[in-house]
């Protein structure tokens, strides 16, 4: 794929491709104020979509890009 918001790191998308494997913490926000969060693996980043695989249940999540206001990244 050519698209560049996965390409170019100036594009979030593409910078958290640069972490794929890496364990994360992902805030969402749904509707006007309710925030929830996953924890786990960082597997896949789409232009839309990203899927981690939880930590607790160690299921695959796909996540609406949209709603994600914060990544922290653990090293």
């Amino acid at each position: 794929m050519d698209d560049p918001t996965l390409k170019n790191i100036n594009f979030t998308q593409a910078y958290l491709r640069t972490q794929i494997g890496k364990k994360v913490k992902i805030d969402f926000l749904i509707g006007t104020n309710l925030f929830i969060d996953k924890e786990g693996i960082l597997l896949e980043v789409g232009v839309s979509y990203i899927v981690i695989r939880e930590t607790t249940s160690n299921a695959k999540v796909m996540c609406d890009f949209y709603s994600i206001r914060f990544v922290t990244i653990f090293e």
